[in-house]
């Protein structure tokens, strides 16, 4: 009999969905700041969360503190994390239009494929949205914060201003989908605490 997972607290599931919505909140800011730029994946992790993005500009500190500038202004405007569905055909068609040709690869793997091989292949399980297991996906879920849009399954918190304290900490370059035959992205990391107390005692 295989071995059960630990039930997940309230509390670790809020923090979950605080985390993840933070890498929302901090690709809005980088969308913002550079139009251009192209999504891949964007988990929660323990402590804080990462960004995959392909940007023309390498990434230091200077950026960095733009980024975390950027997300602080967002964060005030208590914008609302707002779910909508879509058939897979017209979310590949959004995401084309808006140049996000990382998500389109996602939704055309979903389609033929389903949520495991996204999974497998991103290390990302909250990118998918309702097609389960290996089956073909027919309708995915994204999220908009403000102007941005993401391909996700959610859950978010309901507004910016539930994120907690956050910061920005280093960039690691990671090939798309892991392959080194495919572009390699900047992966921006960050920490997210519920409080300033708690990120000032991890750091």
């Amino acid at each position: 009999m295989a071995a059960q997972k630990p039930p997940v607290s309230s509390e670790d599931a809020q923090l979950e969905r605080m985390r993840h919505s933070t890498a929302h909140l901090m690709a809005a800011a980088v969308a913002a700041l550079w139009p251009e730029a192209k999504f891949g994946v964007g988990p929660a992790i323990k402590h804080g969360f990462y960004y995959d993005i392909l940007l023309p500009v390498p990434l230091g500190p200077p950026e960095l503190q733009k980024i975390e500038k950027k997300m602080r202004e967002l964060r005030n405007k208590k914008l609302a994390y707002v779910r909508r569905e879509l058939p897979i055909d017209e979310a590949i068609a959004e995401m084309q239009q808006r140049n996000q040709t990382f998500k389109v690869e996602l939704l055309a793997l979903l389609k033929e494929r389903g949520s495991t091989a996204v999974a497998k292949e991103t290390g990302d399980e909250s990118v998918v949205a309702d097609g389960e297991g290996s089956a073909a996906a027919t309708t995915v879920s994204f999220y908009q914060t403000g102007e941005f849009v993401d391909l996700c399954r959610g859950p978010h918190v309901n507004t910016t201003t539930e994120i907690g304290a956050f910061k920005l900490t280093t960039v690691a370059g990671a090939y798309w989908r892991g392959d080194e035959r495919n572009p390699q992205l900047q992966r921006v990391y960050g920490l997210a605490f519920a409080t300033q107390e708690e990120l000032d005692h991890h750091l």
